[in-house]
Parts: C-alpha cells; sequence; structure tokens
C-alpha cells in the first residue's frame, strides 16, 4: 500500500489488496510489521476512515485496513448479505485465509459491534479497542432504522441517497463533537464512497438484518474473553455514551477511556489522543 504525508498525519491512497473469502471479496489496505491489527471501519465509512492511524499504529504493528463487502471501495452485488453477523463471518474466514492465529481489533461504532461478534465466535482474537461500539443498550437512531426498514422508508433512501450529496456536510458535522476539526478533504472521502454505484442496496441490505443483528449481539457479548477497551467521545450524538456503563459490565476484562469534547469519530478529530490510547493499551496486551 502507499501513504501520502500531510502534515504530522498520512493519509491512505485507495490502492487495496484484495482477498477471496468463500466466493465473496475483501479489500484491505496492509502496512507495517508487528503483532497484526484489524481496522473495521463504521456504517457507510470504509477503510479510509483511518487514514490519520494508521502512520501511527504501523510503526509496532501489522496493519490491515478493511473494506468490508458493501462498504468503502469495496463493490458488491445488490444481494449481498451486509449484515453485521454476515460481516463477522467473513472476518473468519479472513482471519483463516490470511493464516492469523492472533489478531488485535480496532472498530469504530458498527465495526465495532462486527468486532464483537468476531470475538465471540473466534478464540483468535486477542483484544479490541472499540470506538464507541454500536450495542444493544444504546437507542440512538432506531426509530430512523424501522422507518427505513419499512416499504416507504426503503423506496425513499433509493430515491434519495443518489442525490443526497447536498446534505451531506451537515451529517458529518453532526458526527464531530466540533465541526470546526473536520480535516480537509474528509466531506469529499465519505461522499464519493456512499454514492458508489449499487451502494444503497448494500445498505438496505444490512439494514434488513439490524434487529437481528443487535439480538445476536446481545448474547455474543457475554461469551467475549478478548481483552476490551472502549473509547468514547463525549459529546458523541450516534452511539449513547450511557451504554457504556451495561456494556462495560457485560464484557470481561473491559476498561473505558473518554475523549473530552470528542463527537462519534475521535480517531478523526483527535487522532493523536486516540493513537495514543490505542497503542498503550495494546502494548500492555
Amino acid at each position: 500500500m502507499k501513504i501520502e504525508k500531510h502534515g504530522t498525519e498520512s493519509t491512505l491512497t485507495s490502492e487495496s489488496q484484495q482477498i477471496e473469502v468463500n466466493g465473496e471479496r475483501i479489500n484491505y489496505l496492509q502496512t507495517g510489521s508487528g503483532p497484526a491489527v484489524l481496522l473495521l471501519h463504521g456504517l457507510l465509512a470504509g477503510s479510509f476512515c483511518w487514514r490519520f492511524n494508521v502512520a501511527a499504529l504501523s510503526q509496532k504493528h501489522t496493519v490491515l485496513a478493511l473494506d468490508l463487502p458493501g462498504f468503502g471501495e469495496n463493490d458488491a452485488p445488490r444481494h449481498t448479505d451486509c449484515s453485521m453477523e454476515a460481516q463477522a463471518f467473513r472476518l473468519g474466514g479472513l482471519l483463516e485465509k490470511l493464516a492469523l492465529a492472533s489478531v488485535d481489533v480496532i472498530g469504530s461504532s458498527w465495526g465495532g459491534a462486527v468486532a464483537i461478534l468476531l470475538a465471540a465466535r473466534s478464540n483468535r482474537v486477542r483484544s479490541m479497542v472499540l470506538a464507541a461500539p454500536v450495542n444493544p443498550w444504546s437507542n440512538f437512531g432506531a426509530g430512523r432504522i424501522r422507518f427505513f426498514n419499512g416499504r416507504l422508508g426503503g423506496t425513499l433512501l433509493r430515491m434519495a441517497l443518489p442525490v443526497s450529496r447536498p446534505v451531506h456536510l451537515t451529517a458529518l458535522q453532526r458526527m464531530y463533537g466540533d465541526a470546526s476539526r473536520i480535516p480537509p478533504g474528509t466531506l469529499e472521502g465519505y461522499s464519493s464512497r456512499l454514492l458508489r454505484r449499487g451502494r444503497v442496496h448494500n445498505i438496505l441490505n444490512m439494514l434488513r438484518g439490524w434487529e437481528k443483528d443487535i439480538a445476536t449481539l446481545r448474547t455474543a457479548i457475554s461469551q467475549v474473553k478478548a481483552r476490551t477497551l472502549l473509547i468514547w467521545g463525549t459529546r458523541d450524538g450516534a452511539v449513547d455514551l450511557r451504554s457504556a456503563a451495561p456494556l462495560m459490565q457485560a464484557l470481561p476484562k473491559c476498561e473505558l477511556a473518554l475523549m473530552e469534547g470528542a463527537g462519534h469519530l475521535p480517531f478523526e478529530e483527535m487522532p493523536e489522543e486516540f493513537n495514543r490510547l490505542a497503542l498503550d493499551f495494546l502494548g500492555r496486551t
């Protein structure tokens, strides 16, 4: 992979490796050396979201930043199952195919939930760093998900998403604790991946499995054996910070770190602090 320098941070280019798992393609960017770390993006994102973290993490780890099927730059057929459970199953196959006996996982939001499902079914996951993971105790956005799962909502999403670019900035600003910290190029990066051909069908297929995934997640959490660090921005408006307490009770060997003033994307908004917290935890693991 290639890394382009921008000031003190690093930005990933679109160059990607591919591997086929059970007949489906997974894209990933790999760099660094040392213990393997998987980076799992959030909903509507991709490996692009880790552009300010890869360089720091790769100094001590072999980093694999993934584009799961139906997300980022990984275009998938419209019928592809993009649910959390299906993605976790694919990742289990990825670990086997790459012969990764032990990995650490860093996951954001939806990707954090996928990480939990993976850790519950695979003893190859040694530890997890989860940035505001989707979980059964946060109801933020539940009404919107139910709406888009209905016939009217699904039709509206299919019609609106291709012409939704004018509202992307407002949506992005709500993901940050301080919108003035949005890095240049962030809006363009997310928009280009969200508006890829066929992406609306991938999103709808993911939403159709949402309630089942959350029910599965509730059971799976208690089966996790990996050590876990939760990182939460105190101004997160997407996944309820109050859900961290019951999540910590359910996850064994779990710690919580709060990033004051950060929103839902602390790894983008305050990357240096996030990298420090993640590397410290992974070093202790």
